[in-house]
């Protein structure tokens, strides 16, 4: 069995909102699977120079499971 990922991001939200992304996003989208995982922010700051720590983290990848190679 082979994972392809198809899309990978971020996903943010403030600290002080009570979000729990893992049970308001399905697990599957399409047959393809969410996977949500929460980490540092990847910079200390945003673009307009706001603090990151201020905010929660999350790593989205969506990725399909397959028994057969992706045809190059």
């Amino acid at each position: 069995m082979e994972a392809i990922r198809l899309f990978q991001g971020y996903l943010w939200h403030p600290k002080e909102d009570p979000w729990d992304l893992k049970a308001l996003l399905p697990q599957e989208v399409l047959g393809a699977r969410l996977l949500l995982d929460e980490v540092p922010p990847p910079t200390p700051f945003f673009e307009d120079g706001t603090p990151t720590h201020t905010q929660r983290f999350y790593q989205l990848t969506l990725l399909v499971l397959t028994e057969k190679p992706p045809r190059p």
